[in-house]
């Protein structure tokens, strides 16, 4: 359920038109940079910015070193702090650059966020691995559901998570950390 809630009340409306908008502007930078500025401004918890901006930066780094199309000069643009470089904005760049049918970025970068949070129960020891495949194929009609419907301009982006929000917030200042920083 808190999956479902993510995918619903985040990734459909935050991740999924910066996602589409980021590989829709390929081709230039400074609009890409753009949404991935918009995403560092809407994104409020400063452990959410920086987890998203780590694994944009590692997808840039190896993506980089295989030489994807428009890869290189972003990279350098966020390692000169002129992008953030986060994972959405960072997807559709690359997913654009390596081929990517546009048809297959969003069940793509659903899954991973999907996996994503799934990995991060599996560590917790909150479920098993074959609990975490029943889920992950529990989740695949909502998926669908969410990619049937158009996803919502960038200007548009929303997020909806209160509940995880908060936890999040909670966990900037708590003593102890789940995971690393």
């Amino acid at each position: 359920a808190f999956i479902a809630g993510q995918l619903a009340g985040r990734w459909a409306d935050f991740d999924r038109p910066a996602l589409t908008a980021a590989y829709a502007a390929a081709g230039d930078l400074g609009r890409v940079a753009g949404i991935d500025r918009l995403l560092e401004a809407q994104t409020l918890s400063r452990e959410m910015r920086e987890g998203s901006r780590r694994a944009g930066g590692a997808l840039l780094t190896v993506h980089d070193s295989m030489g994807t199309t428009g890869v290189h000069d972003y990279r350098r643009r966020v390692r000169e702090g002129a992008a953030p470089g986060h994972a959405a904005a960072v997807q559709g760049l690359v997913w654009h650059g390596a081929g990517v049918e546009q048809e297959a970025i969003g069940a793509m970068a659903a899954h991973a966020f999907a996996t994503g949070l799934l990995g991060a129960a599996l560590r917790l020891g909150r479920i098993g691995h074959v609990d975490g495949q029943r889920i992950l194929a529990g989740l695949r009609p909502l998926i669908a559901d969410i990619l049937a419907a158009p996803p919502p301009p960038v200007e548009a982006i929303r997020s909806f998570t209160p509940e995880a929000e908060i936890a999040v917030l909670r966990h900037e200042t708590a003593d102890a950390r789940l995971f690393a920083t």
